[in-house]
């Protein structure tokens, strides 16, 4: 009984996280998009990028949710210019 609910949970995981990593690149796309979209300031649009490629290192490092918070960080950042 133990066996079969540990199976279960690791096919949960397992049909998750690819889920997560298609969520986070196109996250990345639409960051991208709205980054040529605005005008911010060189120190603002610095920072902005900066999350956004650590958002990318931590997806292909497979940490789906370090890159959603990342990139989540960096939009907020192009949405409000500060």
């Amino acid at each position: 009984m133990i066996v079969r609910i540990l199976l279960s949970a690791l096919l949960a995981v397992l049909i998750s996280a690819p889920v997560l990593a298609a969520q986070c690149e196109e996250d990345i796309k639409r960051f991208d998009n709205a980054l040529n979209a605005t005008d911010l300031s060189n120190e603002t649009a610095t920072e902005a990028k900066r999350l956004r490629y650590s958002a990318d290192i931590k997806r292909v490092q497979g940490d789906e949710k370090e890159c959603l918070e990342l990139i989540t960080k960096a939009m907020g950042i192009v949405k409000t210019g500060k």
